[in-house]
């Protein structure tokens, strides 16, 4: 009773968290013909978004995008360098400037890596962690322990230190 009383909780309180996960629901059980067309259509979407509203993307995708089509296997790799160098190239022109966040990796290379964040994104990012979860039998509802190696991520104002409440609620 509990759990289901958690889980109906958690899921009015992140609406697009759910809704994410149910749409990654359904996609893993397409046949695989069906999902490689649909991964390639959302890459293809993702290549022309990004070269259409970021300065980064408009310069170095423009050669390979020039009769629209595109073999993923040539495009250009983002590297750490140009991560640091032209973050805010990076950030699209669609984005609220106001409402984007700043995420760093781990840092186990030596440095941590910044990178533009929204809640959209942190919300995707939520929902897949929970579907690798039901993977392993977790149901919305039952307590998750989480142990996290990233210090910036679990301070307040951190990529999870921001809600306490995510701790002690369904997931």
């Amino acid at each position: 009773m509990i759990a289901r009383l958690r889980h109906w909780l958690h899921r009015r309180r992140h609406p697009l968290r759910y809704a994410h996960l149910d749409q990654l629901l359904r996609t893993q059980a397409l046949h695989r013909d069906k999902l490689l067309a649909k991964q390639q259509r959302d890459l293809a979407d993702i290549v022309r978004f990004a070269a259409a509203h970021t300065p980064y993307y408009a310069e170095t995708l423009a050669h390979f995008l020039q009769d629209g089509r595109f073999d993923p296997g040539t495009l250009p790799i983002l590297r750490k360098d140009d991560v640091i160098r032209r973050l805010d190239d990076l950030l699209a022109d669609t984005a609220d400037r106001s409402q984007a966040k700043l995420g760093h990796t781990g840092g186990s290379t030596g440095k941590p890596l910044a990178f533009w964040y929204d809640d959209a994104k942190h919300e995707l990012m939520r929902a897949g962690m929970m579907r690798s979860y039901m993977l392993s039998g977790w149901r919305p509802g039952q307590k998750i322990l989480n142990f996290w190696g990233a210090r910036q991520d679990v301070v307040p104002g951190g990529v999870f230190g921001a809600q306490l409440g995510d701790a002690i609620a369904a997931e």
